[in-house]
């Protein structure tokens, strides 16, 4: 649909990513798209039916098949076409290809940017210096320095514990990546217990894995990165879902998150926010197993949604998921259920003075204490088709 107000907008979207300035960005066919703070929808790149020109104007370039999406500090947006490219649209609307010439290759290869082929990627990061990070599906790990070269930071290797019965030349492909505030990029994968660690200037290191002491991952399904650079990862043995806090010390914590969680968030306090393949949205008190399509503009436990997925968690406090089986992408707004509100010692004073004598009936007081915030989760569809 055309741009505009988000909910006069129809689209589909299979992924999302928030920016650190309130934006969502998805990609919609061969759109690159946002949800602006002010729940607009704009179209930022994609729709011209000629060709794929890079140029001053993004929305006149084609994009094939988008998915993946990252950005940078100075608001360059990042997106990995099918067509094995990489392009970045900038602030003002320009677009250009960062890596790839459009022919896909089987493995990864080095060389210049702008003549030398790549595999299909699964995901992007970018680094406060532009440094573009790329999984391929093969199991290679890619940086790309804009204008210069792409380098093979980590291989394909096979999986550390393999199953009974795989076969050796199994390799063990990345899922996905994130990356933290000191721009240590982190990369997981779908198959043995292994997330990697590239620090700037470093080697790959396991960060989570054999002999880190760390939890052994059955079948990870996402990272997140949360206040204090701590990582996050939702895993599943299929039957009980658990999520770990990896600290960058190496301690660590576990909490059961329902049976097969799916995509996770992390707000800014470090509370963990899941989707569950059942159907269901945790962490905000809510039951799973009822699909559906019903609340919005109401209170998120009167609330169905039918396969969410794609959680995230914007600076300005709000969560947005794909809700895939209607087809459509939904906001939640207001703050989640917290820890049980506490009164301090002689919380209860007289507004004017703050002195803790006794409350005389109609009396205007100051309440003092902790998790005293207000407010019930609101759940608003951004479209439905």
């Amino acid at each position: 649909g055309a741009d505009g107000p988000a909910l006069g907008v129809h689209f589909s979207a299979e992924t999302l990513f928030a920016d650190s300035k309130g934006y969502v960005y998805f990609a919609s066919g061969s759109l690159l798209r946002r949800v602006t703070p002010a729940a607009n929808v704009e179209t930022i790149a994609g729709g011209s039916p000629q060709g794929s020109p890079d140029g001053p104007n993004a929305r006149n370039a084609w994009l094939l098949a988008p998915f993946a999406v990252a950005a940078d500090h100075a608001g360059n947006v990042y997106v990995a076409e099918d067509g094995c490219r990489i392009r970045k649209v900038t602030p003002d609307g320009a677009i250009s290809t960062v890596a790839g010439t459009g022919r896909c290759l089987f493995t990864a290869q080095e060389g210049p940017v702008a003549t030398t082929d790549l595999p299909h990627l699964k995901d992007l990061a970018v680094t406060s210096q532009g440094l573009v990070y790329a999984s391929d599906q093969f199991g290679s790990l890619l940086s790309v320095q804009p204008g210069k070269a792409i380098s093979i930071v980590q291989s394909p290797k096979p999986p550390p514990n393999p199953l009974p019965g795989t076969p050796a030349n199994v390799l063990y492909p990345p899922l996905r990546l994130a990356i933290d505030s000191q721009d240590r990029v982190y990369m997981m994968t779908n198959f043995g217990s292994t997330v990697l660690r590239q620090s700037p200037g470093a080697a790959p290191e396991v960060f989570v894995g054999p002999g880190k002491g760390g939890p052994l991952l059955y079948s990870p399904k996402a990272i997140a990165v949360g206040p204090s650079d701590d990582v996050y990862i939702s895993d599943s043995d299929g039957g009980d879902g658990r999520a770990y806090r990896i600290q960058q010390t190496g301690a660590w914590s576990s909490l059961q998150v329902g049976i097969l969680p799916d995509s996770m968030a992390v707000d800014a306090i470090g509370r963990i926010y899941w989707t569950e393949v059942s159907w269901g949205l945790s962490g905000f008190g809510l039951p799973v197993g009822t699909r559906g399509f019903l609340g919005d503009g109401g209170p998120l436990e009167s609330a169905y949604a039918n396969g969410p997925t794609c959680l995230v968690y914007t600076r300005t406090g709000e969560f947005y998921f794909v809700d895939a089986g209607n087809r459509g992408v939904r906001k939640i707004s207001g703050s989640p259920p917290g820890p049980t509100p506490a009164f301090s010692a002689a919380g209860i004073v007289n507004a004017a003075s703050l002195t803790g004598s006794a409350i005389a009936p109609g009396e205007l007081v100051s309440i003092f204490g902790t998790n005293l915030g207000p407010s019930v989760p609101l759940v608003t569809a951004i479209d439905n088709n």
